[in-house]
């Protein structure tokens, strides 16, 4: 397990925690306010904020806030009464002014800084990131429901990275209520400062002090925003306010590109670099087998402890330690790849945000994870060095849509959009074939899945994480859920074409109550439904609603469900399309002697619906809902079809590998640990996205090789058809014949 650096553990942390930590009065540039104790508490809320208050001022780095909690049931009381802040100890220093517990009349003070613990939690450690902050601790006692929370402190940043800029980002709690706020900011002057708002209501009341600007915002009776059902990510629902002086993107990614020192020269780079050229020949092996090196061989560990997490660590560095951050794999690929003649650059995105970035002022806080753009053929792609188990082509990368990104690139101008995404390589496709019984055996019934692009993606990954043995029982109860009391026959069988990108799973199922009884004695009913589709596509409430509603996108979904039965008797429907600019619906049925099937397919256009257009998208999703379920009246005293071989088996592989399988890069030999990295502190995340891969000769050969084989069977059905005709006609002639003797 990783350890705290000398500079920093023990009585060295405490002595540096306190040199950051102090008591004083209230800045003078700060706005005070008031607030009002006898706000009513909203029904069902933990706890009211009768005041909030944060204020920044440009020219101090200083940033204030003033926080009044009514603690209104024992749940606030239990989080509430340990007051705790989180510093950076690089760059932060920490002013407390006051923390009062009032309650009715009396008020006691507890700032008292030999109270105060420091802690260094590292509470990112769970999710492997060490940043060296530590949490302010101060336990509180003797605290009750009804009781007022009253907290003011400054916190002054002496940031590493731009320094001289400033940029904020302020907004109140998606959900409870608060009786008054303000947001405040005060610059000189001749600071270019800009604002933005959620709304054109929440503008700013403007102040002129001799050579400073004030910008105020404030309000009164916020009751919250009920977060709603099924709301994009992105959605920011509750109010804000961001301020920058940063007058574009240019700026911030130019500073960027300066700190981040390209070591293109570094032995174990070259070492790399050559042992890759030497392996692959073609641009496009050469930029796959290079991001497995990275994605495989690396494991995610983000130290953050130089620079506020701004800059990555040295790639040589990081190629020998064999661990880093995303922008550490990020800055090592890149390299890779130049020195392999591939253009490429580190972007910076936003996980949480993605397109909504677009809408914000430029800010370098605005960003929490780096990923890697290259170009092939005269295309750009996005590729995320930290996912584990990628697989298909470099065409292809499976990559979640981030909608924008800044580019570590003194050229760029502004944020550049996420490459033209096309989803038709990643499809769920599921078949379940049922073996009918109604003679008083079980029906057999034989799922087979394929799955390609981001389904492939996530198969692996659950197969990888979860026990088969704990998968074939999720397996098997999700069967049972929906088809009665069933067991598995055999084990569930797998194969993960990684190249390929495409994940096969095949299983087979005992079904004892497959149909159900009617009114008629000789018909029993079977009754299928597309789990699938109607998981994917929840029915919105009718009530009104504010906030958009989110799909799954991408969503490339066809689900088969076949039944074979003798004396079935169907006819086949016609065909039905649903569509709209946000799905589409096909479904199509093939009817045959003692065999019915119907195939539902379902594909999302876009991530989300406006709240306008939900009327016409719920009377589409309760459409294909009605066409996705079928009741099919089956005969009864009917015993199973003989299964064929190929029941339940795994689906015969697409197309061959598009990669070369070849060997990973072996890890180079240990060397003494270099000084910990200079980080950003960026995390991940994941939505994904395939491109059209090109035809290979590989592919064009496969199909010349399946016509011509087409063309063989054809010339031997109608050599066999001729060949029965001709002894049919001479079975007849021989058995009509009748000699005559002679007379």
């Amino acid at each position: 397990m990783p350890v705290v650096p000398t500079a920093l553990a023990g009585s060295d942390l405490l002595q540096s925690a306190r040199e950051h930590l102090s008591k004083g009065p209230v800045p003078d540039w700060v706005q005070a306010g008031t607030y009002d104790v006898s706000v009513p508490a909203r029904a069902g809320a933990p706890l009211t904020y009768l005041y909030f208050s944060r204020q920044v001022h440009a020219e101090t780095h200083e940033m204030h806030t003033h926080s009044v909690v009514r603690l209104d049931t024992m749940d606030a009381v239990q989080h509430e009464s340990q007051w705790r802040l989180q510093l950076e100890p690089r760059t932060q220093t920490l002013v407390v002014h006051w923390i009062r517990i009032r309650r009715d009349q009396a008020v006691r003070d507890h700032t008292d800084l030999e109270r105060f613990r420091i802690l260094q939690r590292e509470e990112g450690l769970e999710g492997f990131i060490i940043d060296g902050w530590f949490t302010l601790l101060l336990l509180l006692e003797d605290v009750r429901p009804g009781d007022i929370l009253d907290s003011c402190f400054t916190i002054r940043s002496e940031p590493k990275l731009l320094p001289k800029r400033c940029s904020s980002f302020f907004s109140l709690p998606a959900s409870l209520p608060v009786a008054k706020y303000r947001f405040a900011a005060r610059f000189a002057t001749s600071r270019p400062m800009q604002w933005k708002s959620s709304s054109p209501e929440l503008a700013p009341v403007v102040g002129q002090e001799t050579e400073e600007t004030s910008w105020t915002w404030s309000g009164e009776g916020y009751n919250g925003v009920p977060l709603e059902p099924n709301s994009p990510e992105w959605y920011m629902a509750y109010p804000w306010v961001q301020i920058s002086d940063f007058q574009g993107w240019s700026s911030i990614a130019s500073a960027l590109a300066e700190t981040w020192s390209e070591t293109p020269d570094d032995p174990e780079v070259q070492r790399i670099v050559k042992e890759i050229g030497d392996q692959e020949t073609e641009p496009m092996s050469r930029v796959g087998r290079a991001v497995r090196f990275i994605q495989d061989e690396h494991r995610y560990l983000s130290v953050d402890l130089e620079l506020g997490g701004h800059v990555p660590a040295p790639p040589g560095t990081v190629a020998r330690r064999r661990y880093g951050d995303c922008k550490d794999v990020s800055f090592l690929l890149v390299h890779l790849l130049r020195g392999l003649g591939i253009k490429a650059r580190p972007i910076l995105v936003n996980t949480r945000l993605r397109k909504s970035l677009q809408d914000l002022l430029p800010s370098p806080g605005l960003f929490n994870h780096v990923i890697v753009e290259y170009e092939l053929e005269g295309r750009g792609y996005w590729v995320d060095a930290t996912m584990r188990g990628q697989g298909g082509s470099s065409l292809d990368p499976v990559t979640p849509d981030f909608g924008a990104g800044l580019p570590v690139d003194a050229a760029v101008q502004s944020l550049v959009p996420a490459p033209r995404a096309s989803y038709q390589h990643s499809v769920y496709e599921l078949r379940e074939s049922v073996l009918v019984d109604t003679l008083g055996r079980p029906s057999l019934l034989a799922v087979v899945l394929r799955a390609t692009g981001v389904y492939a993606e996530s198969l692996r990954q659950q197969f990888k994480a979860v026990p088969l043995q704990e998968l074939e029982k999720e397996r098997l109860q999700a069967c049972i859920s929906r088809f009665g009391p069933a067991s598995r026959m055999g084990e569930l069988k797998s194969r993960d074409d990684r190249n390929a990108n495409e994940f096969c799973v095949a299983e087979t199922f005992e079904v004892r109550e497959f149909t159900h009884r009617t009114d008629d004695p000789e018909t029993h009913m079977a009754i299928l439904g597309s789990h699938i589709l109607t998981g994917a596509l929840p029915i919105p409430d009718r009530e009104p609603r504010k906030c958009p509603l989110a799909l799954p996108y991408p969503c490339n979904v066809v689900h088969t469900l076949e039944i074979q039965v003798p004396g079935l008797q169907m006819t086949a429907p016609a065909r039905q399309s649903l569509g709209s600019p946000h799905l589409r619906f096909s479904r199509t049925h093939k009817v045959s002697s003692n065999y019915w099937s119907v195939t539902l397919s379902l594909s999302t256009l876009q991530d989300s619906v406006l709240p306008q257009d939900l009327a016409r998208h719920r009377d589409l999703v309760e459409s294909i809902r009605s066409e996705s379920v079928w009741q099919v009246p089956v005969p009864v005293g009917m015993a199973r079809v003989l299964k064929r071989p190929d029941f339940g088996s795994l689906p015969l592989p697409t197309r061959k590998t598009a990669l070369p399988a070849g060997k990973l890069l072996e890890p180079a030999a240990p060397k003494e640990l270099p000084a910990l990295p200079k980080d950003f502190r960026l995390s991940t995340s994941v939505v994904v996205a395939s491109s059209d891969p090109t035809a290979t000769a590989a592919s064009k050969e496969r199909r010349a090789k399946r016509r011509r084989d087409r063309k063989i069977r054809k010339v031997l059905w109608v050599i066999t058809l001729v060949a029965t005709l001709v002894g049919l006609v001479v079975i007849f002639f021989l058995a009509s014949y009748t000699p005559h003797s002679k007379g």
